[in-house]
């Protein structure tokens, strides 16, 4: 994995903004509005479903943009999403594939990993999670599949 990324511009989100409000800081990364899709190619050629379908509880369809305080984090969701450190493929027990973009970055000192998860869903990838975590233990788990791309 390439060294944590430090000395970025980019910001922690504050506290007190609606759900609204922080999709729409979020998709503004992508030139788009908070209630329309984007699509990017990334580094590996895949073509990739922004939306908020990544912050999207898949079983009950509640945002959850907010759980585990990953709102903070957006900006450094949106810069992993355009600029990982890895790409990685995964292949799941239902023949089903998962492509991992992942980050790291040192935040206010701290040691943070970020994680994006894409499903294919016909032909693109559409964002399934983003969030962060601050184990290392936890973030070498999704490091298992096969490497397509590291940034240098």
């Amino acid at each position: 994995m390439p060294e944590p990324r430090s000395g970025t511009s980019i910001q922690i989100m504050p506290d007190g903004l609606s759900e609204r409000e922080y999709m729409i800081k979020f998709m503004q990364e992508f030139d788009s509005k908070w209630n329309e899709d984007a699509q990017i190619t990334n580094q590996t050629g895949h073509e990739l479903l922004i939306s908020r379908e990544m912050f999207t509880d898949h079983k009950t369809g509640a945002s959850k943009i907010k759980r585990g305080g990953r709102f903070h984090y957006l900006l450094y969701i949106a810069d992993t999403v355009k600029n990982p450190d890895e790409i990685r493929l995964e292949s799941g027990d239902y023949q089903d594939e998962t492509l991992y973009l992942l980050s790291s970055y040192l935040i206010r000192g701290k040691l943070t990993h970020i994680i994006t998860a894409y499903k294919k869903t016909g032909a693109l990838w559409t964002g399934w999670s983003g969030y962060q975590s601050t184990s290392k233990t936890y973030f070498e788990t999704k490091r298992e599949g096969v490497l397509l791309y590291r940034r240098e």
